[in-house]
């Protein structure tokens, strides 16, 4: 039976960056920045012939927005896939990609890190029976603190992003809910406030032993961030500059901080807290973030 993969999944600017760095810190563990295969799993639902398979998964993925951010060749890719002959599926493709992904870091176990993934949840859980699902939730308000001035997201529209914190948790809770064995919650203000039993917590669902290497991510952020490069469009145009693209997880770089915590209260003013509230009130209180 194939090892547990863990897929981190989130609403952006949850922790899931640092989570994934914590980790891809393990010597036996390589997560890959944001994969975003949306395609490969619109693909496995279309199910197009066999023969044409492995070169629509191959497409598809390279076709990602973060293909030139995972550092793993087509040609060795292709190379795999031809490999399996008829035994080639979308799964086997997928284990193909991470496979070799881990391999390049000298590493037996990987895994994916990709927000948006948190919609693809029943079609991954299908395709790889061995995915289970690692969900962090942190506080809106934080969020929309950390969120409102970067270049995606809905700006200082709050109301806005508020619906939207909304929309993508309730798809974390309904997976969690079809698939309770595979899906596990974390809390970003435990992962920061105590970083080691949180992390003993997930290697332990992901059936790795503990090592304090985990706690020590910050050592070699910095060469892990620096693999990231600009983003483009579908049609070629600059999406983010590399600089950019960093510059998101500078906070990463260091020890996990606990001021990060409740920063809302210094960074929203008060009647943008209300507008949050106003929408969010009721996950808010279900969470445990209001009274």
């Amino acid at each position: 039976m194939n090892s547990p993969v863990p897929f981190i999944v989130c609403y952006p600017r949850s922790g899931s960056t640092l989570l994934r760095l914590m980790l891809d810190a393990h010597p036996a563990m390589a997560i890959p920045p944001e994969t975003m295969f949306n395609e490969i799993f619109q693909l496995a639902r279309a199910a197009p012939p066999a023969a044409e398979l492995p070169q629509a998964v191959l497409g598809a993925m390279t076709a990602s927005q973060r293909w030139n951010d995972l550092h793993v060749s087509a040609d060795a890719l292709r190379g795999a896939f031809a490999q399996m002959g008829a035994a080639f599926s979308v799964a086997e493709g997928l284990r193909a990609f991470y496979r070799l992904y881990a391999a390049n870091h000298g590493k037996t176990r990987f895994g994916d890190k990709t927000p948006g993934h948190i919609f693809w949840i029943p079609t991954i859980a299908e395709l790889l029976p061995e995915a289970v699902f690692v969900h962090i939730v942190r506080d809106g308000r934080d969020i929309a603190a950390s969120m409102r001035q970067l270049w995606f997201g809905p700006g200082n529209d709050i109301p806005a992003l508020a619906e939207s914190w909304l929309k993508w948790l309730n798809a974390g809770f309904e997976a969690g809910a079809a698939y309770p064995g595979r899906y596990l919650e974390v809390r970003y203000e435990e992962l920061v406030e105590r970083p080691e039993p949180v992390l003993r917590s997930v290697l332990a669902f992901i059936d790795l032993p503990f090592d304090a290497a985990v706690l020590r991510h910050h050592e070699r952020a910095a060469e892990r961030i620096a693999e990231l490069g600009e983003l483009l469009e579908a049609d070629g145009r600059l999406f983010a500059t590399r600089e950019a693209h960093r510059s998101i997880h500078q906070r990463t770089l260091e020890p996990p901080n606990e001021e990060q915590v409740g920063r809302f209260r210094r960074d929203l003013t008060a009647a943008e807290i209300a507008d949050f509230e106003s929408i969010a009130k009721p996950m808010l209180s279900r969470l445990r973030y209001i009274q």
